[in-house]
């Protein structure tokens, strides 16, 4: 028995050194050659914040052109609800993502850690790669069950693959030579290519993405909502799917190509959702 666990456990060690090879110990030696890549590399620094500060904006860009209508005052009045807003989606698609791939991220640290001069066959990644694995089938268990009976299968895997991508990401920072990982920038620009590509020549899907965080704010994505005149709040000027609600104006589809805009002021209440009393 203990022959067969002493030939386990050298299997191991050999595909987690594969998979892993730690970097020498030696620490980086800063040469002229590096300062121009050091130049590049905070420029692409630069370049990604200014991105990923504008991504938010790019998302609903791509939304509306999907629903075929525009907001000039959503961009003008509304950016701190919109970053907000985004920030907000953001912390749950990692919540998520990590319920639904985290294993790998614990998995590569693992195989780090088992890699060492002196590995511990017992450290305690290997049993949170473990309960994560089990975590993450029980989500996407979820996820099948949910899709086959709401008819929703794309919009899941979706979520899916969004939070692979996530944890790839994630995977990518741990490990290596911290110095050289610093003066990379290729994978910044990576990243943007990515995450402007895949959005860009998916739109359908990253409409949809958006679209049900707005329905999970009760703002838009299609939610029901109804326009009352405040002087007679038993008559109702409009009624159907709201695309948007901004800080001045209520954006409704109104056939497949069109959309109405109504202006938000004291003289229209909007109620949005269908009330208790309709749905009983």
């Amino acid at each position: 028995m203990n022959k067969i666990t002493s030939i386990k456990n050298k299997i191991i060690l050999i595909l987690t050194r594969r998979i892993y090879q730690p970097p020498p110990n030696t620490p980086p030696e800063i040469s002229t050659t590096t300062l121009p890549t050091i130049g590049i590399r905070l420029l692409v620094s630069v370049l990604t914040g200014m991105w990923f500060a504008f991504f938010p904006i790019y998302l609903f860009v791509i939304y509306m052109l999907h629903e075929k209508f525009f907001s000039y005052d959503f961009f003008s009045d509304g950016v701190f609800g919109l970053k907000t807003f985004f920030f907000v989606l953001l912390i749950v698609l990692m919540a998520l993502s990590f319920h639904l791939w985290g294993f790998l991220f614990l998995f590569k640290k693992a195989c780090i850690e088992y890699s060492k001069p002196q590995p511990n066959k017992y450290n305690k990644y290997w049993w949170w790669t473990y309960s994560m694995l089990i975590v993450s089938c029980g989500f996407h268990l979820l996820l099948l069950f949910a899709g086959t009976r709401e008819n929703q299968g794309i919009r899941l895997i979706s979520f899916s693959l969004l939070g692979f991508l996530f944890i790839s990401i994630a995977c990518s920072f741990v490990g290596g030579n911290t110095f050289k990982k610093m003066t990379d920038w290729k994978p910044p620009i990576f990243l943007i290519f990515i995450s402007a590509t895949i959005p860009a020549f998916n739109t359908e899907i990253t409409a949809d993405l958006i679209s049900t965080a707005l329905l999970g704010f009760n703002v838009g994505g299609g939610v029901h909502a109804k326009v009352f005149s405040t002087e007679h709040p038993e008559k109702v000027i409009h009624e159907g799917k709201l695309l948007l609600l901004t800080p001045n104006n209520a954006y409704f589809r109104d056939g497949k190509q069109s959309y109405r805009i109504i202006k938000q002021n004291e003289i229209f209440t909007i109620s949005i959702g269908k009330s208790d009393n309709k749905e009983k």
